[in-house]
């Protein structure tokens, strides 16, 4: 078997990543690589950022919303 290059994407992921770069969760680079945990802990960090600017927005629902999230929460554990 040939040797992965990590620096090209693979064709069934192309659209997500480039989709993922252009919303700011990954840099673009080593798209075939390995995850580290720094990168997942950021990547994490730019999604609860940019989830709470959107429940901020929205201070009528955020309560239903909180009790929404603590049940997919229990769920995942």
């Amino acid at each position: 078997m040939a040797e992965r290059d990590v620096n090209e994407v693979s064709d069934w992921a192309a659209a997500s990543w480039k989709e993922a770069q252009a919303n700011g969760y990954f840099d673009g680079t080593r798209p075939g690589d390995n995850l580290t945990r720094e990168e997942a802990a950021i990547i994490v960090n730019r999604l609860r950022s940019n989830f709470l600017k959107l429940i901020g927005s929205n201070t009528a629902g955020i309560k239903a919303l909180e009790g929404k999230l603590q049940e997919i929460e229990k769920e995942n554990r």
